[in-house]
């Protein structure tokens, strides 16, 4: 969900986050100001057993629509790691990533 500042009115109701979590923008280093981002980075690697094991399912049905709801709906990528990172409204334009969050609709 993305919310705008005007959508904060009742900021009580709203997840937070602790003091003791709160750190410098992660690429500037400059305090982060009013409003800031918390990113949440995952790394996926697929999983070739499973991404196998899909295609050819799809190739004996003939459709890999039909292999996907007939199929053991298995994890096809596996998370490698995962990272937080806190940055600044500044250097948040300068992420194309970012940036694009806001175009949502």
């Amino acid at each position: 969900m993305n919310r705008t500042p005007q959508d904060t009115a009742d900021i009580a109701a709203l997840p937070g986050i602790k003091e003791s979590d709160l750190r410098p923008c992660h690429f500037c280093g400059q305090p982060l100001g009013i409003f800031f981002y918390r990113i949440k980075l995952e790394q996926a690697v697929v999983d070739p057993k499973a991404a196998q094991r899909q295609v050819g399912l799809g190739m004996m049905l003939g459709s890999a629509a039909l292999a996907s709801v007939m199929g053991p709906n298995d994890d096809i990528a596996k998370i490698v790691s995962t990272s937080r990172h806190l940055v600044c409204a500044d250097c948040a334009g300068t992420l194309p990533i970012i940036a694009a969050h806001g175009e949502d609709g």
